[in-house]
């Protein structure tokens, strides 16, 4: 048996044949284990051997693989629990009994000892066939199809035949149909003719039924040069890259004169990237050091476009830093800036063969906070420039984290800290407590709010550190203040028993949601966060790590803007939710659709998150992933509030409307009626 993750799409039933025995255990069994056993098979009653079968725990944890005997049989031993299971259907799953759902698979609970027998008959698939031809009219053969269903979730692929034909077997539900160019799906085609997957069509499938899509490829044209050194002479070995505006690359390599060529590049906007190993270099089309400073490349149907360029001229950094609170040399560090690096010797790092031009390193040491983005430093050539840095050394926070009822030490308690303008909970831990309750994690110098959350396991439940004990509001908690270098006890921290809250989430249109998350958080940009659960196919939720307090959550759907309980676009505005010890709280919140954002940051660079930050306490209010170059980002924000704008993702300072931080971006009112349009330079 193996863990294994999956992801699952499709919305059809069957019945299976579901029951439940209680056999005597055998005498070398565990006795706090059960088994889940049965067999897979077709409609006819066949056995369906060779397929996979996953056993997931309720609440997730337990995650159990196995594949179908050549009976199609399978039997799987598990600690005492409750249950989901699915089995392979192509590149797809279904759970027991006959659903593509997994929110609406029935849960088998397991009792030590215990076999519960799970048979499943397969359901009926359809299909998604065509043909695919370039913008000639000739077949595509070879050319990869890739069917995603809801959610990006992937459904199967193929390959197509010498006369450009395909077909994909699927469970019945909605799909994208994607054509790849490449092996890493890093430049697609959206049928019908499109780049961006928020244009694709969506193809209903039906059981027993093909559904037929055909596509003509995009047009093509290509690209060649030369890249030299300084004195003209052809440099092999040389990395060609061709970034198109949709964050795709197509690659090359110069040949033993220098000259290389790319093919079959769809029309567009491109930059071209030059990567040298030895030496080690990389710079942009025409003599840039940045993607953001390059040129932009035509790509023009059936036309070859001529990009010839050579390697900068270069000078060198030198680079030594200090500590701010003793002025004492720091002997260790590491500096980067942009794809060049090296580490100090003695107090020295020195980046050499730096491409002439202006840069800004960033320093990493040990027990000190990042320095990203310095000052900027131009280099000249031949020359060395010399710069000397100041590090801010980390502070410390120590605690001991304890039973509030018995004060016993309590294990597996993750501390973060959070300032009144930022709290969102990312993934690891920086400081986790040990079976003696002790836990200490290093903090920049500041102001800070402690946020207390116990394993999801852990009998307790998550808290703001207060004075005296938990709270569930931010504005209630203690205020902790750390100086550079100072290693500040916040001493006891009193754990509660959890409670949970549960209910159903209900679009503006009275239906429930089809998926999103509950949160005590903020939404985290470009990570999975902790401090939430997910919102199931019918709308429901359960939070259950919770401490016995009152609480604001936050509920985050891509339907609906970002808003808090009571539909508050702010958390301090947030109507609490009671938790109660031991007890579960019903609370049902129907979103408000939030008023439509389009903003449009010119000029920027392929891929980012367009973000709006609330400007009264930094949170989250909204955001979406653009792909494209200078590309229009639409999305909701609950109206009534002011925000400012990022297009996240480049260099620090850069992306803001109106400024180079939160501070000195502009703001900008959100109406509670119609929509807001922003358009402004990317900088």
């Amino acid at each position: 048996m193996r863990r294994h993750l999956l992801r699952r799409v499709g919305i059809m039933l069957l019945a299976a044949t579901v029951a439940t025995t209680g056999l005597a255990a055998a005498a070398h069994a565990d006795p706090d284990t059960g088994t889940i056993a049965g067999r897979f098979t077709d409609a006819a009653g066949n056995g369906l051997p060779d397929r996979r079968v996953n056993v997931i725990s309720v609440p997730a944890g337990i995650w159990e693989t196995t594949d179908t005997d050549e009976t199609g049989a399978y039997r799987i031993q598990l600690p005492v629990g409750a249950y989901r299971v699915s089995f392979a259907v192509g590149a797809q799953e279904q759970y027991a009994p006959g659903q593509v759902d997994a929110a609406l698979a029935q849960i088998f609970p397991l009792a030590a000892a215990q076999t519960v027998t799970v048979d499943e008959t397969e359901l009926p698939r359809g299909a998604v066939a065509g043909r695919i031809v370039r913008s000639d009219g000739t077949p595509a053969a070879g050319t990869e199809v890739v069917l995603r269903g809801p959610g990006d979730d992937y459904a199967g692929y193929t390959g197509t035949d010498a006369d450009g034909r395909y077909r994909i077997d699927v469970l019945p539900g909605a799909y994208q149909v994607m054509i790849a160019f490449d092996s890493d799906h890093s430049i697609l085609q959206y049928v019908p003719g499109k780049r961006l997957p928020a244009e694709a069509q969506l193809f209903t499938v039906t059981a027993g039924n093909v559904t037929p899509v055909d596509e003509t490829l995009l047009p093509t044209g290509s690209a060649s040069g030369r890249f030299t050194d300084a004195q003209g002479n052809g440099m092999s070995g040389v990395d060609v890259s061709f970034i198109d505006e949709y964050s795709g690359t197509y690659s090359g390599r110069t040949d033993a004169n220098g000259d290389w060529r790319i093919d079959e590049l769809l029309t567009g906007q491109y930059s071209a990237m030059f990567f040298g190993w030895q030496p080690s270099f990389s710079q942009y089309a025409y003599g840039k050091t940045t993607q953001a400073a390059a040129d932009r490349i035509t790509v023009t149907a059936g036309q070859n476009v001529v990009v010839d360029d050579s390697r900068l001229a270069t000078g060198s950094i030198r680079i030594t830093a200090k500590d701010s609170v003793t002025g004492a040399p720091v002997a260790d560090f590491y500096v980067q800036a942009g794809t060049y690096y090296t580490d100090a010797v003695d107090g020295v790092a020195t980046l050499p063969e730096m491409p002439v031009g202006t840069w800004q390193p960033t320093v990493y040491a040990a027990g000190y906070q990042p320095l990203e983005q310095v000052a900027p430093v131009t280099v000249v050539a031949g020359q060395q420039a010399e710069i000397e840095l100041t590090l801010v050394p980390y502070g410390s926070l120590r605690a001991k984290v304890v039973d509030a009822a018995t004060g016993a030490p309590v294990a597996g308690v993750c501390l973060f800290t959070e300032t009144r303008t930022r709290f969102r909970l990312f993934e690891g831990c920086a400081g986790e407590s040990g079976a003696d309750g002790e836990v200490v994690l290093d903090v920049a110098a500041g102001t800070y709010q402690v946020f207390a959350l116990p394993d999801r396991a852990s009998a307790y439940g998550a808290q703001w550190v207060g004075l005296t004990g938990g709270t569930g509001s931010q504005d209630q908690a203690r205020n902790v203040i750390v100086a550079a270098g100072q290693q500040k006890d916040i001493h006891k921290i009193y754990m509660d028993r959890k409670g949970s809250v549960t209910g159903v989430v209900t679009g503006a249109d009275g239906a429930p949601v089809a998926g999103g998350h509950v949160a005590v958080v903020t939404p985290v940009i470009g990570d999975a966060g902790q401090g939430r659960v997910a919102i199931d196919s019918q709308g429901r939720y359960a939070i259950d790590f919770l401490g016995p307090y009152a609480w604001p959550l936050s509920f985050q759907t891509s339907t609906h803007a970002f808003q808090w309980s009571g539909a508050a676009y702010r958390r301090q505005s947030a109507a609490l939710v009671p938790v109660v010890a031991g007890q579960t709280t019903t609370f049902d919140q129907q979103l408000q659709l939030g008023t439509l954002v389009k903003v449009t940051a010119t000029g920027s660079p392929a891929g980012g998150f367009a973000v709006a930050y609330n400007n009264s306490n930094g949170d989250v209010a909204g955001f979406v992933w653009v792909q494209q170059a200078g590309g229009e980002a639409v999305y909701r924000v609950m109206g009534g509030q002011q925000v400012k704008l990022e297009l996240a993702g480049g260099l620090p300072g850069q992306g803001w409307y109106g400024g180079t931080d939160f501070d000195s971006a502009k703001t900008v009112s959100i109406p509670t009626t119609g929509e807001k349009v922003v358009v402004y330079p990317y900088s």
